[in-house]
């Protein structure tokens, strides 16, 4: 499952990076949304850990970045605020399954994928076309 994680906070993006190789993910990494943005476009993700409020673009300005140039990928939004701050805008976005509250832990990150992987074939499980 290819899976990126999106964070300013390094600390948060090699947490949840270490946890999701764990489970034997291809993770990729951005500091804010407008790499998201230039990552996605050349590369499909099956789940986007996205965190709330970034320099550049935030949550929901990544969200409708990333939706336009990806296969519909599954988000999770992650906060230290709370998701107060979101709450409205969420309600717009199908894609968006749960949020994580800073801090969260290794299991939170887990259940979350695990879901992801019961609903969604990854990119990596799709058949290939024979040349």
């Amino acid at each position: 499952m290819k899976v990126l994680v999106v964070d300013d906070e390094a600390l948060i993006t090699e947490f949840v990076s270490m946890v999701l190789e764990d489970e034997k993910c291809d993770v990729s990494i951005a500091e804010n949304g407008k790499t998201a943005f230039r990552l996605a476009s050349v590369e499909n993700f099956d789940l986007i850990f996205l965190d709330v409020k970034m320099p550049e673009w935030d949550g929901v300005e990544a969200i409708k970045g990333l939706a336009l140039v990806d296969k519909h990928p599954k988000f999770v939004l992650m906060s230290g605020y709370g998701m107060d701050l979101a709450k409205d805008e969420l309600t717009l976005y199908e894609n968006v399954i749960g949020y994580l509250t800073k801090p969260f832990n290794a299991e939170q990150v887990v259940q979350y994928l695990n879901y992801v992987r019961s609903i969604k074939p990854s990119s990596e499980d799709k058949p290939r076309t024979a040349i």
